[in-house]
């Protein structure tokens, strides 16, 4: 979907709930600094750009992304047989606001891209020829009630992908998806640092987030890493007892689950072990802080891992291992119930998944009144994934409090971890977070 200057489109208001009709008046051709009125702050706007009039009189204003174009403005379809322009769209997907928005979302536009002093380091995130946002799938979930394998050829080498255990990333708009591997090729043709390159298990770092499975039921689960990957001593080996060539490796993890916990605390922190045969990586053990009894996996679990982008200098290994330790003292028993909860919440959106957009909270005080609905989620009763959000989340927190800079870290949280922890299962995670410069790797 493109745009000319003087174009008639649609545009989604976030302020009056419905789609106001809209001018093009303005296209940019290269990523500039825009100052949308004296005394506001500057924005950054990527190439490509439209600047909208809408509103009475065309006295509003707002910059769109083009990662936007097919969600929160649409082209004016033409005139039906009848002469009238066809049915009204519906509401684009996105979460529902707590607060209304009293400015122009022209400075929510930017907040992607100004997290703590401006993102200078571009996130590896894949678009489709068009422009839109691609994001990754799970291609197979819980009882094939909401499917999400629906394609088994990509879109991009007409090679058929396994329905059953592949992940790909699909554009909602253009309705394509793209094989793992088409993907990384892309991604490396940009010219982004784009992580795991070259060996994605070895690139493993505190904070990346594994995906374990799909099991029988086509369910995976996340798994938080407490630091980096490396290479199992031969005793393990041996007691493992893995196939003759294979390569054995070891990464501390934590999560959440029903079957395990900590000694001193309802999440179970492990060192997890892995085998790669022939190039392909599974789990086969793991072994809790504390305890003397290797649970081993059997059979071994399908892996897939998912790196984040803060790996260029930007991350704290310390300030990340104390949101850990935060949150282990405080965490409460896996909820069974919660789960079921998230997961028909998702269901009900359709599977999208539900995002703290930026344009909801264009100032301070909306973005204080956010931090506090994100510490009641935290009190819920933790899935999986709910355990990976808490702690980033509280990471962002505490990065922010000891620098004086709390504002700069909830846009922190809405740039990178958008989701709320007590709604977001496994699979919509996963979306939202390729969307924003998180890379997917099938092991």
């Amino acid at each position: 979907m493109d745009f000319v200057v003087g174009e008639g489109a649609t545009v989604w208001s976030q302020t009056a709930g419905k789609w106001i009709d809209a001018v093009v008046l303005e296209k940019s051709q290269t990523n500039r600094v825009v100052q949308t009125a004296p005394g506001a702050p500057p924005i950054a706007i990527t190439a490509g750009s439209i600047l909208l009039s809408y509103g009475e009189g065309g006295a509003l204003r707002k910059w769109m992304d083009p990662a936007h174009f097919g969600t929160y403005v649409l082209q004016v379809p033409p005139p039906g047989p009848t002469g009238v322009v066809g049915d009204e769209h519906p509401p684009p997907t996105f979460s529902s606001t707590k607060r209304s928005v009293r400015l122009p979302n022209a400075v929510a536009d930017a907040q992607r891209e100004q997290q703590a002093g401006g993102d200078s380091v571009r996130a590896p995130v894949l678009h489709c020829s068009k422009g839109h946002v691609m994001f990754a799938k799970v291609a197979r979930e819980i009882l094939n009630v909401v499917r999400a394998s629906w394609t088994s050829t990509c879109d991009a080498c007409d090679q058929p992908m396994n329905i059953h255990a592949d992940a790909f990333y699909r554009c909602r708009a253009c309705n394509i998806a793209f094989c793992m591997d088409c993907v990384h090729e892309r991604l490396q043709r940009t010219g982004l640092n784009t992580p795991g390159d070259e060996d994605p298990l070895l690139e493993v770092m505190a904070g990346d987030i594994f995906f374990f499975g799909p099991d029988h039921w086509g369910i995976h689960h996340t798994v938080l890493s407490r630091g980096s990957m490396s290479t199992t001593h031969l005793d393990m080996v041996e007691l493992l007892e893995v196939p003759p060539g294979a390569e054995v490796f070891q990464c501390p993890t934590i999560e959440s689950t029903r079957s395990s916990r900590g000694k001193d605390t309802e999440w179970y922190p492990a060192t997890t072990y892995f085998q790669r045969v022939d190039g392909e990586t599974l789990v086969v053990a793991d072994l809790g802080i504390g305890s003397k009894e290797l649970q081993v996996a059997d059979p071994p679990v399908p892996l897939k891992v998912l790196l984040h982008p803060l790996r260029d200098g930007r991350f704290n290994l310390q300030a990340f291992r104390q949101a850990v330790d935060e949150g282990s003292e405080t965490a409460d028993q896996y909820g069974r119930r919660q789960a079921v909860r998230a997961w028909l919440a998702q269901a009900l959106n359709h599977g999208v998944p539900e995002i703290i957009a930026a344009e909801a909270f264009p100032d301070v005080e909306s973005r204080a009144g956010l931090l506090e609905d994100l510490h009641e989620c935290w009190e819920q009763k933790p899935i999986c994934s709910a355990l990976c959000i808490k702690v980033w989340q509280m990471y962002f927190e505490n990065m922010g409090r000891s620098a004086g800079r709390l504002d700069e870290a909830i846009q922190q949280i809405i740039r990178w971890m958008p989701v709320y922890s007590d709604r977001t299962t496994p699979r919509p995670l996963l979306q939202a977070l390729t969307a924003r410069g998180w890379v997917l790797h099938q092991l």
